[in-house]
């Protein structure tokens, strides 16, 4: 990594990401792309990150995503969440696991951390107590490396402006303090919603740490220059919830994706084996039994042969919801359809998907966020068949007419869109989908980046 030139550009960009490369972290691919193309209008980009020590999963291969990005790291302080973790190797058995971090960014949290009428004591106290230990999330303590590191960045001179990214929401902290020791310009990026939605309502939280974190998100959405939301829906919502704002100060970017890196994927040939495929991770509720039901409702009517069908899930889904994928497989039937498969390099992912007769997308009780898979799975020219509710992700899959989103309650329904995809197995991108996601070139939206990079960007 480069982390030794100075930065001499006039209008240079310093982006605060916890998640990118070599992170495997799906998360960080929005933060890739604008990187990559603001040299072309003039900015130069500077992403400052965390050291590889302390990131989960390593794909070096994503290293050749970033070849010519100058990228600066800073490390984390030891604090109470550390010792905390190290309490309960010492009293195993004692108090709960924290929330990880996991893939795309976000935290996994257990659906026993909210609050239950049966709580009893001693879990309203470690509830409380772990609270406290994750605001505004378990990423916390690189919030003052960062800020170091990132004002000694600032100091050589040619930043223009900050941009930080969120999830974590620790990145967020970082440019609030940023900003009130420098007065640079500041964006603040949203790839997820922060205290609006019930995106709270699954993680350990209290009173109090619910009242912190609304300060904190206020404090953020009024200090920053400009917010920007990868979600159409999300920015709505957020500029309902500080309407005393100016409607100008929230923009709508969506991640997109670059055509050309895809196009070596698109034509390629299918499995020989009618194939259902999901890339990712299986935490907060996402779950592939839906199409486990629908798929053994299509061999038991005859519509599908069992010989010539699997389902494919790759990456961190050996489990589901607390119980081993495989037996769950198998009370329906399927313990020969269905591949667990252990979590693979990106460009793997990308082949994946793009062999595969359906790309799968989970996105339950996400109305304002869309799981950035949702663009690997387009810029392939996958079939999408997404398990969400009226929200986000439906939108894209609607107006793109690449697939069809269903309440994972509809099993008629996905029987029916998998039965119909069977018997089209050459599917091919119609012209309408090929227009709209054009509309997705990460190009264009860099562009309109830059304008608000350097603040002449129209609302």
């Amino acid at each position: 990594m480069n982390d030794h030139r100075k930065n001499d550009a006039k209008n240079g960009a310093l982006f605060i990401a916890y998640h990118f490369p070599p992170s495997s972290a799906v998360g960080g691919q929005r933060i890739v792309n604008f990187a990559r193309h603001l040299p072309q209008f003039g900015i130069e980009p500077v992403v400052l990150t965390i050291k590889e020590q302390y990131i989960e999963r390593l794909d070096i291969l994503r290293l050749k995503e970033i070849e010519g990005i100058r990228v600066i790291m800073a490390g984390k302080l030891l604090g109470v969440t550390n010792l905390y973790l190290l309490l309960k190797k010492l009293f195993a058995g004692g108090i709960k696991d924290i929330p990880a971090a996991t893939g795309n960014g976000a935290s996994v949290p257990s659906m026993s951390n909210s609050w239950r009428p049966d709580e009893s004591f001693g879990e309203r106290a470690r509830r409380r107590m772990k609270s406290y230990l994750i605001v505004p999330d378990a990423e916390r303590n690189w919030i003052i490396p960062a800020v170091i590191a990132a004002r000694r960045e600032i100091k050589k001179g040619g930043t223009r402006c900050i941009v930080t990214t969120c999830p974590p929401y620790s990145a967020h902290l970082v440019g609030l303090l940023i900003k009130r020791l420098t007065g640079i310009r500041w964006l603040a990026d949203f790839r997820d919603p922060w205290m609006i939605h019930g995106t709270k309502k699954l993680y350990p939280t209290s009173g109090l740490s619910l009242k912190l974190e609304r300060r904190l998100e206020k404090e953020v959405i009024e200090s920053c220059d400009a917010l920007i939301f990868n979600t159409e829906r999300m920015k709505d919502a957020y500029q309902k919830k500080y309407g005393h704002l100016p409607p100008e100060k929230f923009t709508y970017l969506p991640n997109g994706f670059e055509p050309e890196r895809f196009s070596q994927f698109r034509g390629i040939a299918k499995y020989e084996r009618f194939t259902l495929v999901y890339t990712g991770s299986l935490y907060v509720g996402r779950t592939p039994e839906p199409i486990f039901a629908a798929v053994k409702k299509l061999i038991d009517n005859g519509s599908l042969d069992k010989r010539n069908v699997v389902i494919k899930l790759v990456g961190e889904c050996s489990d589901m919801n607390g119980r081993p994928t495989a037996d769950v497989a198998a009370s329906y039937g399927l313990f020969s359809v269905v591949e667990v498969c252990a979590p693979v390099p990106y460009a793997t992912a990308l082949e994946i998907a793009a062999s595969s007769h359906i790309a799968l997308l989970f996105a339950p009780n996400l109305p304002l966020q869309i799981p950035a898979k949702i663009y690997d799975y387009l810029g392939v020219g996958a079939r999408i068949l997404a398990l969400a509710e009226d929200g986000a992700a439906a939108d894209v899959i609607r107006s793109t007419g690449s697939g069809e989103s269903f309440n994972a309650s509809d099993i008629e329904g996905i029987a029916w869109f998998i039965r119909r995809s069977y018997d089209d197995q050459r599917h091919e991108a119609s012209s309408s989908c090929a227009q709209a996601t054009a509309n997705m070139d990460v190009k264009r939206i860099t562009g309109k980046l830059a304008g608000h990079i350097i603040g002449n960007a129209a609302s």
